[in-house]
């Protein structure tokens, strides 16, 4: 397993070499500034046994560290994180089933832009985090390399997708959009392709 790596289809190495862990460094590591927040909020959620809401989060960082922290940072990275003050029950693991959904590639390996929200491309990848791993999925315009939408989550499950396309959505007119991605389970599944369609996105793997 290699650091600030791409994770969704290893196997189909070959054929995400255009979106490759080096296109997503720079921006994975930008993103470890934000996992310091996440690193002390899940330090908290352990000590307390998880019985903590965000206001009481917020004491506790400014207690131990001497850091000041604004509570929507904290509600925002718990949220991400999936630290809420309730009881959670056990999802399973998101498995890929006969539902999947296999677009066909309307790109064509043409990753040019010539405006904004033309070609977005959406990937997933895997920052080293207190021993463990965090699940980083985001959404780039190929215009600009301007980053739309981000998730951070502890689980690479069909939800960290699902969620970071609804932040795009919320921030852009996607109507029309090509969205470019590997054949990961998760872009493949029926949920998935039914939320694009619902927008007027269209799919599209590179490969």
């Amino acid at each position: 397993m290699h650091s600030s790596a791409t994770v969704s289809q290893t196997s189909n190495a070959p054929c995400s070499t255009a979106f490759s862990a080096n296109h997503w460094s720079n921006f994975a590591r930008k993103t470890v500034k934000l996992l310091y927040g996440s690193q002390m909020i899940l330090e908290c959620h352990q000590k307390v046994n998880g019985i903590y809401g965000y206001y009481r989060v917020k004491a506790w960082i400014k207690r131990n560290y001497g850091k000041t922290v604004n509570h929507k940072r904290v509600y925002r990275l718990m949220k991400e994180l999936g630290v809420q003050a309730k009881i959670r029950r056990k999802k399973p693991k998101y498995k890929a089933g006969k539902e999947n959904i296999v677009a066909s590639n309307v790109l064509n390996r043409d990753f040019a832009a010539t405006a904004a929200n033309q070609k977005w491309v959406t990937d997933i990848t895997y920052v080293p985090f207190q021993g463990t791993y965090l699940y980083l999925s985001a959404i780039k315009d190929l215009y600009n390399n301007e980053i739309i939408a981000y998730r951070i989550s502890r689980s690479n499950d069909l939800k960290l997708v699902i969620e970071t396309v609804k932040d795009a959505i919320k921030k852009r007119d996607a109507r029309g959009v090509l969205l470019h991605s590997d054949q990961g389970s998760q872009y493949t599944s029926r949920q998935y392709h039914q939320l694009l369609k619902a927008h007027h996105i269209i799919p599209n793997p590179w490969c």
